[in-house]
């Protein structure tokens, strides 16, 4: 702890980055099927899928700079990436 001159105490911030993981399940044709970040779905089981990154923000993402929470299907139920 730090001391200022007038004897206020100001606790020491740990300024540690979070990071969260994204995940993606593909289908026997390497189509993705599933993604979502570990941020809005702690709970969620990534047993069987895949860790596309492990250092990005809370919303998911395909890829960094990409766009937040993407749709993965066609309007006919395709999936859209391989």
């Amino acid at each position: 702890m730090n001391k200022l001159k007038n004897s206020i105490v100001i606790p020491e911030l740990d300024l540690e980055t979070s990071y969260n993981r994204h995940y993606v399940t593909v289908d026997s044709s390497g189509r993705i099927t599933e993604g979502w970040s570990d941020g809005p779905h702690p709970e969620r089981d990534p047993a069987g899928a895949v860790c596309i990154n492990d250092q990005d923000g809370y919303q998911f993402r395909l890829f960094t700079g990409g766009e937040e929470n993407p749709v993965l299907y066609t309007e006919d139920s395709i999936p859209l990436y391989r």
